[in-house]
């Protein structure tokens, strides 16, 4: 997981780029930040990533779709199914 930050060149934004592509973006209730990308999802919590995979549990790597219930469940939609997030790693 290779993540650039890029903060000199912008006057008005924080860059951060990952050679999987950001596909999709949710934010949880606690602020968290969460991205589905090619290969996997990611957790932002202000100060650290964390990465999620096949290995973990997710269906498939490829996360295309995010979404947080009512409940503040966190689904993940990918091209080999639905996977639901259970807790923290």
């Amino acid at each position: 997981m290779i993540f650039i930050i890029n903060i000199a060149c912008a006057q008005h934004f924080t860059n951060y780029t990952n050679a999987d592509n950001f596909l999709a973006i949710a934010i949880d209730s606690a602020g968290n930040k969460w991205f589905g990308t090619n290969g996997g999802l990611l957790k932002f919590d202000g100060n650290k990533w964390t990465k999620y995979t096949t290995s973990d549990g997710l269906v498939q790597n490829q996360v295309t779709a995010i979404m947080i219930d009512k409940k503040g469940v966190l689904w993940c939609g990918t091209n080999g199914g639905i996977s639901k997030f259970y807790g923290n790693k």
